[in-house]
């Protein structure tokens, strides 16, 4: 992990490995003359040395998804001005070794929507609008669904064809959380509604479960976050119009919220993390 005093770029997300020392973030820096500000970039640890910059994009990199090893990101856009997924591989053994490609994104690409990648980086999982038809590549209308893709079947900068997915109705996925052993996913939507999938099959395989309000806004999708335990057992979302934290027992599959002491924040909740 980055060291509590480093700065990282603003509007930042980030994937970390400790086995490789480095660290991935997408960021929108804005910065006159910076090559790469819209980019991907890779900083090695603890140093925080740039040893990466990714290529310089029109449409800034919304959420973004790694494999367990981070030799493989994919970061889907932030806006309806792209329809591209940016995924950055390793290129070689040294820190440097990078390369950066740019692939077609489904129709009906859900902008600042969940994506995910199975933890050997196998498989991708990504939201989508299925209303959408090409040439129609961004959409924000329902039904909304996640459907997933064989990396190893990118070809001439276009994904394969999918490999599964799963309706979510009117409830746009904005998290999408892959077990360590890649046998589950945890989708998350913006109605208040947590799915569990089998991802080889993409068949839920326990009851959904119902977890609080949430904002319906479309340019609101990029303020909800979640994340899972290192046990696995619970999932942690923020309620940005609450002030509040949402928790699923995933096996239990019940949930509950908590104020962040001493109480709900008047300016809401942003995002959330275990340890």
């Amino acid at each position: 992990m980055a060291s509590r005093d480093a700065e990282l770029p603003a509007e930042s997300g980030a994937a970390q490995s400790a086995a490789t020392e480095s660290i991935v973030v997408v960021s929108d820096d804005r910065c006159t003359g910076a090559a790469g500000c819209d980019a991907v970039s890779v900083f090695g640890l603890p140093s925080l040395d740039l040893v990466f910059r990714g290529p310089h994009l029109y449409c800034s990199p919304g959420r973004l998804a790694a494999d367990r090893a981070l030799s493989v990101v994919v970061a889907q856009p932030s806006n309806g001005n792209s329809s591209k997924l940016l995924v950055t591989r390793r290129a070689g053994p040294l820190a440097q070794d990078w390369a950066a490609e740019l692939v077609a994104a489904p129709s009906g690409l859900l902008v600042l929507g969940g994506v995910a990648l199975k933890p050997d980086g196998a498989d991708l999982l990504v939201a989508v609008s299925v209303s959408a038809r090409p040439p129609q590549q961004v959409s924000f209308w329902p039904p909304y669904a996640v459907y997933k893709y064989r990396m190893a079947e990118i070809a001439g900068a276009q994904l394969g064809p999918d490999r599964g997915r799963l309706s979510t109705d009117s409830g746009m996925p904005f998290e999408i959380l892959v077990a360590a052993d890649g046998s589950l996913a945890h989708i998350l939507t913006n109605t208040g509604e947590l799915r569990t999938v089998a991802v080889d099959t993409m068949a839920e395989v326990a009851a959904p479960v119902a977890f609080g309000r949430l904002p319906r806004m479309l340019n609101r999708l990029g303020s909800l976050h979640a994340s899972l335990s290192a046990d696995e057992r619970v999932v942690a979302t923020n309620l940005p119009e609450g002030g509040r934290v949402a928790f699923v027992d995933v096996v239990a599959r019940t949930s509950w919220t908590a104020a962040l002491p001493p109480g709900p924040p008047s300016d809401g909740v942003g995002g959330v993390a275990f340890n």
